[in-house]
């Protein structure tokens, strides 16, 4: 025979304890992540370790290297993009070089999918641009004068601009598709986008061609809300602007979810000097007419003449 012992009463005295709920870590296929991170269109967060912390840049995986590096020069205060170097590696043993510049980050690119981290170290400043103290005095005035005077000051920002694509087709993509990008860190700044178009009314701009090989160069030096830049890179001919041109407005005239009035949406000012900066300023220099609006319609104009 077996005894039964009754359970003891609860003692009221003693507070009753909850135990802990154990924890369920749920694996997620590597596969299914990386199908994730390659959604045509979405973003992905790219980590960038410094000796400073870890930056968190939101970046479209079409991006170009290049816009990455203007992004961080832009992040950390940095006068020239060419102070900004990267690396695969939390060694700073593989570098990603200029020849990888015009490359995409994205896995169909560079490879680097949602969550890869990258490493970025800076050239020191120059001993000569550390001499130097900018200017106290702002610009006043328009034309020449006022631009000329970004020369005798270092510029308090700016950089070096690539061209958005190889072909008119390319350059338009890449154009319209920065609406993806804005979701985290725009590829251009607002700051500097409101820079140039400023500059541009007020006509406190100076441009200056080269070439380089085969290639035609725009130096242009500017003053934007009362601020003083120096960028550089490659222009487009006026050609190519009307291809280009061509191109964005057949996009947007020919998407269901666009209206046909729908061209002035991106081809205007704000959204150029955002967008492209190679084309900003290329419209700027080549395209006949007076006003930034002028050019513009000016080339749509050709376009719409060619098709």
């Amino acid at each position: 025979h077996r005894s039964i012992v009754p359970c003891a009463p609860p003692n009221p005295s003693m507070p009753r304890q909850k135990s802990a709920p154990s924890q369920l870590h749920q694996a997620v296929p590597a596969s299914a992540s990386a199908s994730a991170s390659q959604v045509p269109g979405s973003t992905l967060i790219l980590r960038v370790r410094h000796p400073d912390g870890t930056d968190r840049l939101s970046v479209h995986p079409m991006q170009r290297l290049k816009s990455v590096r203007e992004q961080l020069a832009e992040l950390h205060n940095v006068g020239s993009v060419a102070r900004i170097l990267l690396f695969r590696d939390v060694g700073c043993t593989e570098a990603l070089d200029d020849i990888d510049d015009d490359e995409a980050i994205g896995p169909e690119g560079l490879g680097f999918a949602h969550g890869d981290m990258i490493s970025m170290k800076m050239k020191p400043q120059p001993a000569s641009a550390k001499a130097k103290r900018p200017g106290t005095s702002t610009a006043e005035g328009s034309g020449a004068g006022a631009a000329s005077s970004a020369k005798r000051v270092k510029s308090l920002s700016g950089g070096e601009f690539t061209r958005d694509g190889k072909t008119p087709r390319d350059i338009a993509v890449s154009f319209m598709i920065l609406d993806a990008k804005l979701s985290g860190e725009a590829l251009y700044s607002q700051m500097s986008a409101a820079a140039r178009v400023d500059a541009v009314r007020t006509g406190r701009v100076e441009t200056e061609t080269s070439m380089k090989g085969k290639k035609q160069m725009l130096t242009v030096r500017f003053v934007g809300n009362r601020k003083r830049y120096e960028e550089r890179g490659p222009s487009y001919t006026l050609e190519e602007l009307v291809s280009i041109v061509r191109e964005i407005s057949t996009r947007q005239t020919t998407s269901s979810r666009r209206t046909s009035s729908s061209s002035s949406h991106l081809l205007n000012a704000e959204e150029i000097a955002r967008r492209s900066p190679a084309m900003f300023w290329s419209l700027h220099t080549f395209a006949p007419g007076g006003t930034f609006e002028e050019r513009v319609e000016a080339v749509l104009a050709l376009a719409r003449a060619d098709v």
